[in-house]
């Protein structure tokens, strides 16, 4: 399974954000769970919902983040957030069983460049 999610965001201020954990672990935690079930329910409707259920007992999983700018970025800090919204969704939904590491065989997190914001993820069936 291939996808391509937008990066989390948060409001601030009437200003829309890049979620990373830095700010993920110091938001109210109203700010914090609202990003969360949002970025939940996009990554289900607009990317997992209506496809047949791919994956094992055992998965790999590769994010590769582009940003849209040059500036120096925690490439983790983002990609912490995603993974744990992403698997949470998995979870959630039934696609995997659960997201320990029984079931999550490896995480992957890769720079892929300068483009809009957006992280590929590619989810890999390892087999039983």
């Amino acid at each position: 399974m291939t996808i391509v999610l937008p990066l989390p965001t948060y409001e601030e201020k009437g200003k829309t954000k890049l979620l990373s954990m830095n700010k993920y672990r110091n938001l109210h935690h109203f700010v914090s769970n609202k990003a969360k079930k949002e970025y939940e329910s996009y990554i289900w409707h607009s990317a997992i919902n209506g496809r047949k259920k791919m994956v094992s007992n055992k998965i790999s999983v590769t994010y590769t983040i582009f940003f849209k700018d040059r500036i120096r970025r925690d490439l983790t800090n983002f990609g912490s957030i995603i993974d744990k919204f992403f698997l949470d969704t998995l979870v959630n939904h039934g696609i995997i069983k659960d997201d320990s590491i029984n079931y999550v065989k490896e995480v992957h997190f890769k720079f892929g460049g300068i483009s809009e914001h957006k992280c590929l993820i590619e989810v890999k069936d390892l087999g039983k």
